[in-house]
């Protein structure tokens, strides 16, 4: 079974709303493998978001461990494969990826990790977008779930935690950059893609 992060408040919604697992997040794992679904609510519209998510060309728009990308097979759609550098500070160095999904209409975008310079093996990620009135107002859900193998020598739990931080960083930084995003259309001003630098203590 995955389990699911978030929020309490957000964790509470999904016992109400199972739909919204149900469809694309309820892949079960196998033996050897680890997972999650977590959550990141987002003040900004959904479509802002999606349009951030949706770009498999450009991923460094918003996860702040990626140096630069590169389409190497493809055009940026369903098939397209990506190789990103890493930034210094984590166990890991490059990363080859396939785009496996992208649904304009479900705001649905998948992707699976072929090789690179980590030992992430048969990594798989999984996001939807979703709009829901929490507190009187419309918000921004997304929901990212992945299966991992479990490397020879690390436990269940170090694999799961390494890639839940991962995961959660891109997800709170997501929600800074289209957070920002919507200010900026609100007030009429150039959009502008914050870039960060960060340094990660992971190990695994």
């Amino acid at each position: 079974m995955r389990h699911v992060k978030g929020t309490q408040d957000l964790e509470k919604l999904l016992e109400e709303r199972k739909d919204l697992i149900c469809p694309y997040h309820s892949h079960e794992l196998d033996a050897h493998q680890c997972g999650s679904i977590l959550l990141q609510q987002i003040n900004a519209p959904l479509q802002l978001v999606w349009s951030i998510v949706r770009r498999f060309d450009k991923p460094q728009a918003y996860k702040r461990f990626i140096q630069a990308c590169t389409i190497t097979t493809g055009e940026g759609g369903v098939g397209s494969i990506r190789t990103m550098e890493l930034v210094s500070g984590i166990p890991a160095t490059s990363s080859v990826e396939r785009l496996e999904i992208l649904d304009d209409e479900q705001h649905i975008f998948s992707f699976r990790v072929l090789g690179g310079g980590h030992r992430l093996q048969n990594y798989w990620s999984l996001t939807s977008v979703h709009e829901l009135e929490i507190g009187g107002r419309l918000v921004t859900l997304v929901m990212e779930s992945y299966a991992v193998d479990i490397p020879e020598g690390n436990t269940r739990d170090e694999t799961q935690m390494f890639a839940d931080t991962v995961v959660r960083c891109n997800l709170k930084s997501l929600a800074q950059v289209a957070e920002q995003l919507a200010v900026q259309e609100r007030q009429g001003t150039q959009h502008t893609v914050p870039r960060f630098a960060a340094v990660y203590p992971f190990s695994l």
